[in-house]
């Protein structure tokens, strides 16, 4: 299960590195994207499923309707797409900036621990003046060329320069 902070690699090293590489480049393209709604108040989550109004920071295979499906926080190295939703608690102001920042946190010898793999940034933007009791972001990263190397990896989401939460997955070995 996938851990809620706020209120709550067998191919060669090179190869490796450039899927990471590509992973990054390809973050301002199709690859990644940030997308941002408003909605009501929190209802109840089934284990493999969130409902769009789940508050928390989940990790899935797939976002329908705007609620994150096959919530898991381990994924295959072929595993084309790794989704990232979060819905806060408190609603930011408009104008204000959310940083999601991709990291590979320990790669073995693919990449240096702790390096940031893609960065989505996306500004709040026409929010209602009333009515909206929370805020939700999502954010992907499509699969690298040579396949994620394995390893353990991290999602931080910031409003400015303070963190809100951190998403963790894992992606493991067949």
């Amino acid at each position: 299960m996938p851990r809620h902070i706020s209120a709550k690699t067998a191919v060669p090293v090179a190869l490796v590195f450039a899927a990471l590489l590509a992973c990054k480049s390809s973050d301002n393209s199709a690859a990644s994207s940030a997308a941002t709604s408003a909605s009501a108040a929190p209802a109840a989550a089934a284990p493999s499923e969130v409902s769009a109004e789940t508050m928390g920071t989940f990790v899935c295979k797939e976002i329908k309707e705007g609620a994150c499906v096959g919530i898991t926080d381990s994924f295959p190295v072929d595993a084309p797409v790794v989704h990232v939703s979060y819905k806060t608690k408190s609603i930011p102001k408009n104008g204000e900036e959310f940083t999601m920042q991709w990291i590979a946190e320990d790669v073995g010898a693919a990449a240096k621990p702790n390096t940031v793999i893609a960065t989505v940034k996306k500004a709040v933007e026409d929010l209602p003046d009333f009515g909206v009791e929370s805020y939700s972001l999502k954010t992907q990263l499509t699969k690298p060329t040579a396949g994620w190397p394995p390893g353990k990896y991290r999602v931080e989401i910031k409003l400015g320069e303070t963190l809100v939460t951190t998403a963790r997955f894992q992606i493991a070995k067949d």
